[in-house]
């Protein structure tokens, strides 16, 4: 008798809220939606600047976010199947007085 395995590889995407730009001090969420995968994967990456960052969650909350923080972020998953990940650019105006 044959097994077979599937193994199909992640697909993942990366959205934020609210719109871009945000200014200073707004709270801004990045979703990492896993699209596809088989296995599932369960864990998630993140990056800044490729930097890895302490946070495996499908969700990210910057809070109170500042002009330091903007930049490149990236989640990434992977799976027996093989990896995928996406990027998004975080852009933050200084708040205008």
């Amino acid at each position: 008798m044959l097994f077979f395995s599937l193994e199909v590889p992640p697909e993942v995407s990366l959205n934020m809220g609210p719109c871009r730009p945000v200014t200073e001090g707004d709270n801004v969420t990045l979703t990492c939606n896993i699209i596809d995968g088989v296995p599932k994967p369960d864990l998630i990456h993140w990056f800044r600047e490729e930097i890895s960052l302490d946070e495996n969650n499908r969700i990210m909350i910057l809070r109170n976010i500042k002009k330091e923080l903007e930049g490149n972020y990236t989640c990434e998953t992977s799976n027996a199947g093989g990896s995928a990940k996406d990027s998004i650019e975080v852009i933050v105006d200084g708040k205008t007085f």
